[in-house]
């Protein structure tokens, strides 16, 4: 899964290494991303709907058993919300440069744009 601003092409470049090795590869774009339609992202809290949907069409359609997960950025966030809300629906994950709380990035983000805003519970 794919970083902030990037598309499902990061992961398309792993497919040389992967397929070899008889792994199969799906990559996708997230909600608001690439080729997907949307203006914006949620930092990995709505894109677990995505990989929700994914994960559930390659079980029901494709006849995948096993499923591992590799994410970066945007694509580790969301690995790791969806794997708190479907424990077990996922047999591993590789995951670079996520978080795990949105309340912990949201004051950087807020200062990046300029805007303020004030943190409720």
């Amino acid at each position: 899964m794919h970083s902030l601003g990037s598309n499902k092409m990061e992961g398309v470049k792993l497919g040389e290494k992967l397929l070899p090795l008889g792994i199969n590869l799906c990559a996708f774009d997230f909600s608001g991303s690439g080729n997907s339609q949307g203006d914006w992202t949620t930092h990995g809290y709505k894109e677990k709907s995505d990989l929700k949907a994914v994960v559930n069409y390659l079980k029901e359609n494709k006849n995948i058993s096993q499923i591992g997960l590799w994410g970066r950025g945007l694509g580790a966030s969301t690995a790791l919300f969806y794997m708190k809300e479907n424990p077990g629906t996922v047999n591993c994950a590789v995951m670079d440069s996520g978080f795990s709380s949105l309340q912990a990035i949201m004051p950087g983000l807020v200062a990046e744009s300029g805007l303020s805003a004030k943190m409720v519970d």
